[in-house]
């Protein structure tokens, strides 16, 4: 298995990668231990001004490690720095910006806590909170540590503060917890409260004074019946707008994305539609919906793509919307959309499929504990659709195909179930969308491992770029995998990207930026 299991997984690569040598970059030394997920960007109205690093540095005082938090500008010089002591027991979990603040997520095992820290971009401490972590929380983070993964419930509300997604009652319910990153700003926590079913939430956008949370309900833990809804809360207050269930007598509907829109003041969300009262989790779906709701959580337009009939114009697909690129085919995953200044939309999508895991069954021969199934990872696939949600046009981008093993146990789940739990394993090769009001363009990064011929085979990161109604793209080299080293790719200023190459053994970490054509 090539993937670093958790959401940024291709990017676990090689130290010696091949830079410009005309690239600017820095190199900082005495890394004790940096984590794949302990750096992100800061962004502005949608520009790169900087980056954030947490790193450990050195032993503090008896049972505390001491950290050093080192803010740069977009050009990688040093802007602000500040050292953090904390337990040694204390783990980092994830990092995000949210366009004024940075939020550290960290885990205590030995206290059986949850700790947030929050830091301006001044790296001034704005605020430091924690909670009692649920058991199943304990167990799936140990698990997420354990086998070098990444968490992905914590949300970055831009300019207002952060939404963290806890799982609650074992696992039964589930909490939003609501962190202010302004001056005087309220915290809040919201708990499910129906005893009946099994509920979970997740983030899916958010408005200047709305929070939109996808909703999943289901009356058994392993049932295969599942329906889906989106609610909303007020940021300020934790106050519930609405909550609207997305089933009706013509179809029943799985959210996959979504989008606020400013100028319309509604959400667009993007997921697969089924007939109605079948068990989603084991369907494969009709096609693709495209469903607007206000600010009341009223659905004020529908729009449905079969994939017997729409998408046929446009692309080879059979009617469970497989869609096939010469001898690779499979489901489509819509990691981001974006909209254009005119109204239409991007969707970036990637190809998957379910196979059989013939690792795992041999040692389920043996007695082992372990998955039959995998996901095959495949090409990007690329939607173009106008305002009305119709197809302009659908551009495939080839990458080698690799394989990401499924937990065992999820063999269960219906196909698009299995892509959420992929995604939030870090099974896909999708990277990141950066946009560029300064340019007008739309990057769409992802990492492919390139088999050469009459040359050793290495990691490339590839953007695809959107620019003026057209698609172009380019790559990257990474060089190939070494030990425990990784290189991670991050959105730069206008035209660049920005790379992390981390040396474990010479502790040092190596930060540059490289240019992107289109």
């Amino acid at each position: 298995m090539r993937k670093l299991v958790f959401f940024f997984c291709m990017l676990m690569a090689a130290a010696a990668v091949n830079f410009d040598v005309n690239a600017q970059g820095r190199k900082f030394d005495d890394i004790l231990s940096i984590r794949l997920r302990s750096s992100g960007t800061i962004v502005e109205n949608n520009e790169v001004r900087g980056y954030f690093m947490f790193y450990n540095v050195d032993k503090g005082a008896k049972g505390k490690n001491i950290y050093l938090l080192r803010i740069l500008d977009e050009n990688l010089d040093d802007f602000k720095t500040t050292t953090i002591e904390e337990s040694k027991y204390v783990t980092l979990l994830e990092s995000v910006y949210n366009g004024e603040a940075i939020m550290l997520k960290f885990i205590d095992f030995k206290g059986k806590r949850l700790i947030f820290m929050s830091y301006d971009k001044n790296a001034e401490l704005i605020s430091k909170t924690e909670r009692e972590a649920d058991k199943i929380e304990l167990a799936y983070y140990n698990n997420v540590i354990s086998t070098n993964q990444e968490a992905n419930f914590l949300a970055d509300i831009t300019g207002k503060g952060f939404a963290d997604y806890a799982m609650i009652n074992s696992g039964k319910g589930y909490a939003i917890n609501f962190i202010s990153s302004e001056k005087g700003g309220k915290n809040w926590n919201k708990v499910s409260t129906n005893t009946k079913t099994y509920e979970s939430a997740a983030y899916l956008c958010n408005s200047e004074d709305l929070i939109f949370n996808l909703v999943a309900k289901r009356p058994g833990r392993m049932s295969t019946k599942v329906e889906f809804a989106v609610n909303a809360y007020d940021i300020e207050t934790g106050v519930k707008a609405f909550e609207t269930d997305f089933k009706s007598e013509k179809y029943s509907a799985q959210p996959l994305n979504a989008y606020y829109n400013k100028e319309s003041g509604l959400v667009n969300i993007i997921g697969i539609y089924y007939e109605p009262d079948v068990k989603t989790i084991k369907d494969n779906g009709l096609g693709l919906f495209n469903y607007r709701i206000d600010r009341q959580g009223n659905i004020v337009s529908e729009k449905y793509l079969s994939w017997a009939q729409d998408f046929r114009k446009f692309v080879t697909v059979d009617n469970d919307g497989r869609v096939s690129n010469d001898k690779k085919n499979g489901f489509i995953f819509f990691h981001d959309i974006i909209q254009n200044p005119d109204g239409s939309i991007i969707a970036v999508g990637e190809q998957y499929k379910k196979a059989a895991d013939a690792a795992g069954i041999a040692m389920r021969a043996m007695g082992g504990a372990a998955s039959t199934v995998k996901m095959v990872i495949n090409d990007m696939i690329i939607f173009h659709f106008n305002k009305d949600f119709g197809i302009n046009t659908v551009e495939f981008v080839e990458k080698t195909k690799s394989d990401f093993t499924l937990p065992y146990g999820a063999g269960f789940n219906n196909i698009h179930m299995l892509s959420n739990l992929v995604k939030a394993y870090g099974g896909f090769d999708y990277s990141f969308t950066s946009k560029s009001t300064e340019k007008g363009t739309s990057s769409i990064g992802y990492v492919d491992y390139e088999k050469k011929q009459g040359a050793k085979n290495e990691f490339v990161f590839g953007a695809i770029t959107y620019y003026n109604g057209k698609f172009s793209s380019d790559k990257i080299a990474l060089g190939r995998p070494k030990g425990r080293d990784w290189v991670r790719v991050m959105p730069g200023k206008p035209g660049y990207v920005v790379l992390f190459a981390y040396d474990r053994k010479e502790k040092s970490l190596e930060v540059r930026q490289e240019k992107i054509n289109y």
